[in-house]
């Protein structure tokens, strides 16, 4: 599904025009950005999490050559999707639940 085919899905089901949706979700989607541009999660209850998240400053080693480099820092989004959905669509199994961890098979 691309950005037009939800549209008219949303408008569908809010009985919306299409053009009214698409402002809905234009404003939903950039509210989003400014939230991970403060550096600050976005947890979407039964949907899932965005974090912003920095990667520190390491050196890497090329393996053939052994030659260090410096790496510089990162910044990355981690986004950790509701579990709910792959058993929604089927394409997850847990295997065992632990104190600690869910094992699960994708």
């Amino acid at each position: 599904m691309n950005k037009s085919e939800l549209i008219s899905s949303m408008a569908e089901k809010l009985k919306l025009t299409k053009k009214d949706t698409e402002t809905i979700l234009n404003a939903f989607i950039e509210s989003i950005e400014e939230t991970l541009k403060k550096k600050e999660k976005v947890q979407l209850i039964g949907f899932g999490t965005f974090e912003p998240r920095n990667r520190a400053a390491r050196i890497d080693r090329n393996p053939r050559t052994k030659e260090e480099s410096l790496c510089s820092r990162a910044a990355f989004l981690l986004f950790y999707f509701l579990l709910l959905i792959m058993f929604i669509t089927n394409e997850c199994t847990i295997l065992s639940i632990d104190k600690n961890d869910l094992l699960y098979k994708i």
